[in-house]
């Protein structure tokens, strides 16, 4: 969900086309189907545990590296440090009815390369994806999210830009606003591009 190169650079904060929208990475059978289920991929799933759902009991499976977490009820947000340094984790996706992710969810997720957010998210918490390997972002919000900008190093929700560029898909008529907004268009290296999302 994100815009611009900084410092003199050119941005590239257009809008794709049908024929260069990207697929989403596969991250489950059918994922953002249900609120009470969370689709993963990672190079081993069994590190990939939920550390703070508690007292929301959940099972997970997974099969040739796709993963599926299954909670008791539909979730609304991901806690803090939830998936704290599951270094394995490689893609996932946010389920519908989330609407925040709290501090240091995916903190030091480093093989996390992608991501789908869901249309319901609000809010993106301090340290959220901090020391993660996040390359893609999939933002269906239609409203920017509130997130933890810059200026404070110790507070950023996503990686620093000195780490990676990060290219952030977001709903085509919400691209603008997406630019607009101070808290996202203060991460350096990250750039918008306007997507169909298809639901």
């Amino acid at each position: 969900c994100i815009a611009c190169i900084f410092g003199g650079c050119s941005n590239d904060n257009s809008e794709e086309s049908p024929s260069d929208n990207p697929s989403i990475p596969d991250a489950g059978p059918t994922p953002n189907s249900e609120g009470n289920i969370i689709y993963y991929t990672a190079a081993d799933w069994r590190i990939i545990e939920p550390k703070n759902f508690y007292p929301i009991t959940y099972t997970n499976t997974c099969d040739q590296g796709n993963g599926v977490i299954t909670f008791d009820q539909d979730i609304t947000q991901i806690p803090y440090w939830a998936f704290r340094n599951a270094t394995g984790l490689s893609g996932i996706t946010i389920p519908k009815t989330v609407i925040s992710i709290e501090e240091e969810a995916f903190y030091g997720c480093t093989n996390l390369k992608s991501i789908t957010l869901p249309a319901t998210l609000t809010a993106v918490g301090d340290e959220a994806f901090k020391g993660s390997g996040l390359t893609t972002i999939y933002c269906k919000a239609s409203i920017p999210p509130r997130i933890f900008d810059t200026s404070n190093v110790h507070y950023n929700s996503f990686p620093d830009a000195s780490l990676q560029p990060i290219t952030v898909y977001v709903p085509k008529t919400s691209l603008e606003a997406y630019k607009a907004a101070t808290d996202w268009n203060s991460y350096e290296y990250m750039t918008f591009k306007g997507y169909d999302f298809k639901e």
